[in-house]
């Protein structure tokens, strides 16, 4: 395999996928605020903070796409540069960003479910009891919210090591590769435990909601499907991070 299809060809493809995954984050939001008109300023506000920054993130890409495919063109040694600011810190930090955000809105869901899920005396829930906050409220949450903060300083600590070395094969080369590693550990730790709130939560609302029974149902079906897709998607990164020989390998061979 030549070092056009590892290199320009693995940028092009992954170009093309942000960029439907962009459009399908926007039609999302125009349905979400067609449907949900009477949501809190703050959700919304949420909302539209994740569909700023991915359209800006979708920006950052074609604009490194071009320096690479358009202005560089020919010059085969320059895709082992990294363009600044396009690249790093402009998709790194913006990518980090959107998912932070995501992650506390579906911390806040959690949250939700688990302070409705514990009873106290009937059908009264009392948010500030021990067994709420403890066993599945705030103790909880604030455990994927570390793992969050964990990703968030990985993904920091990558992009600060990148922009110091200004070239992917300096960085193959450095001693803090593996940042990059932990960084998408802590991603896939973050979807994981999300996925797993969630579906214990929904299965808890299950039991106390027969009638709602075939939507929580749906509910569970869609968080298994969503939060496995995102786990997966960052352990194949990792994956491929550590197994995929750097530019180094190419330029030097």
């Amino acid at each position: 395999m030549s070092v056009i299809t590892k290199t320009y060809g693995a940028l092009l493809l992954g170009s093309l996928t942000a960029t439907f995954l962009s459009g399908m984050n926007t039609l999302q939001t125009v349905l979400y605020f067609r449907l949900y008109p009477k949501d809190s300023i703050t959700i919304k506000a949420s909302v539209s903070a994740v569909w700023t920054f991915d359209i800006i993130h979708t920006a950052f890409i074609w604009v490194a796409v071009w320096t690479y495919f358009i202005v560089n063109i020919g010059q085969i040694e320059k895709i082992d540069e990294i363009q600044m600011p396009e690249l790093i810190p402009g998709t790194t930090v913006v990518t980090t960003i959107v998912t932070f955000i995501v992650h506390l809105q579906v911390a806040f869901i959690c949250l939700v479910l688990a302070l409705l899920t514990v009873p106290l005396k009937g059908s009264m829930y009392n948010v500030s009891s021990a067994s709420v906050i403890g066993n599945s409220g705030l103790v909880p949450q604030s455990g994927k919210l570390l793992l969050a903060l964990a990703r968030v300083g990985g993904a920091m600590a990558t992009t600060v090591e990148l922009y110091r070395a200004k070239r992917f094969s300096v960085f193959a080369a450095s001693q803090y590769q593996w940042v990059l590693s932990l960084g998408l550990v802590f991603a896939a730790a973050t979807d994981l435990a999300i996925m797993v709130a969630m579906f214990v939560l929904l299965k808890l609302s299950r039991q106390k909601s027969i009638s709602l029974n075939n939507v929580i149902d749906k509910l569970i079906l869609y968080t298994l499907e969503m939060g496995s897709i995102t786990a997966i998607t960052a352990v194949v990164s990792m994956i491929a991070v550590c197994h995929t020989p750097f530019l180094e390998t190419n330029f030097t061979n």
